[in-house]
């Protein structure tokens, strides 16, 4: 369990470039979920800003709040049983919110390459069926076929 002396602590995604979806702020603690609990998380805390932290190891926590401090200790279990729902709620939405943004980027991925082969299926056929560049033409002399494989391997990755 760390207790935030100064600084600020943000909860990230880590497989999402560290997506930030909750902050903790000096006078506040975090971690007692997983003292409490034991589950593993799904996310990760990071230092938003500079920090100072005091930690208490698992030992520690359960003399204090469970032996020595037995009413705060009742008070910390409360709270985390809505500290932890709160927070799974909040990284479902912020994963879902993520998982939208990448398959936005996808699609955008997508149009930009099918935009790109478009442009060299219109090149090829500004060639003729013969293959030769017209006169005409000022498109490159490149490998149609490579091109358009390259194209979709991108597309379907």
């Amino acid at each position: 369990m760390y207790f935030i002396r100064s600084g600020t602590v943000q909860m990230v995604l880590k497989e999402y470039n560290n997506f930030p979806f909750m902050y903790v702020e000096q006078g506040w603690f975090f971690g007692e979920i997983d003292l409490l609990f034991g589950e593993t998380r799904k996310y990760t805390f990071q230092a938003k800003t500079e920090c100072e932290l005091l930690a208490l190891d698992k030992k520690n926590f359960t003399q204090l709040f469970f032996q020595d401090f037995r009413d705060v200790g009742a008070e910390i279990y409360n709270n985390a049983l809505k500290r932890r729902d709160r927070a799974q709620k909040t990284h479902k939405e912020a994963l879902t919110q993520c998982q939208r943004e990448e398959a936005k980027e996808k699609e955008r991925k997508k149009s930009k390459l099918l935009a790109k082969l478009s442009t060299i299926s219109d090149k090829k056929m500004s060639r003729g069926a013969s293959g030769q560049r017209s006169p005409h033409s000022k498109a490159p002399n490149v490998g149609f076929h490579a091109n358009v494989e390259h194209l979709m391997d991108e597309i379907e990755a």
